[in-house]
Order: structure tokens, then sequence, then C-alpha cells
């Protein structure tokens, strides 16, 4: 499982790419301590010990400081995703429908404070909710 082969490491930064032309174009690099990255490509997490993938996307830098470890990431049936910190925040990915042709995925990052924070633990931590 991923969480464990990147249990204690802090995460550096956090980096997105997004088109939002009406298909998955959503991408999210978290740089880890001893250049290890989770890179989410729209539809599953992988691990990636090398920094090429920085120079593969015009990435955005998230203007967020996340001072912890990622304790847990979980996925729902390839619809939404969810990464879990030790301070308890929550990197939740989810698909936002416009109409028949015009959706996109979209991310938000939420805390305890976030109004919709209690929901999005809650499903989160649904027993059909998969680690990856």
């Amino acid at each position: 499982m991923i969480k464990d082969k990147i249990a204690g490491k802090k995460v550096k930064s956090l980096y997105f790419y997004d088109k939002k032309v009406g298909e998955y174009e959503l991408k999210i690099l978290i740089e880890l301590e001893n250049n290890i990255f989770l890179f989410f490509d729209s539809t599953q997490f992988n691990l990636l010990y090398s920094n090429e993938i920085l120079s593969q996307y015009d990435w955005k830098l998230y203007d967020l400081i996340l001072d912890y470890a990622i304790k847990n990431v979980k996925e729902e049936e390839l619809r939404t995703y969810f990464v879990l910190f030790e301070d308890e925040t929550i990197l939740y990915i989810y698909q936002k429908i416009i109409d028949l042709e015009n959706w996109y995925q979209d991310f938000n990052i939420v805390n305890e404070f976030s109004p919709d924070y209690k929901d999005i633990k809650e499903h989160m931590e649904e027993d059909w909710i998969e680690e990856v």
C-alpha cells in the first residue's frame, strides 16, 4: 500500500495541473521528503522517485503549507479520492458535472474549520472506501 511506503515522510509542496476541458485532466503532485512524489494522474495514485515529473506539465504551486506526513490515501471506485494528513486535514478530489458533455475533476483541501469537513470525513470513512 502507498501509505506504508510513505509513512512518516513530511509533505514539502503540493502542485496541481488542471485544464478543465470536459475530461479527466486533473493532476496533483505531492512532493515528500527524500525526493519522493505522490502523483495523482486523474485516475490513480502512483509513487515516483525522481523529480522528472516537474518538467512534464505546467504545474501550479498550491499556496498552502502542509508540514505533515500523509496518514492515509483512499479512493471510491475511480470517482472520489482522499488524502488524509497527520493533522486530519483532507485533500478531497471529486468529479464536478455541469451537464451531459461538460464535467471535470476538482479538488479541495479541508480542515476541521471548513463547513463541509464533517461530511467529507464521514464519506472518506465509509466501509466501501478503499485504501490505496
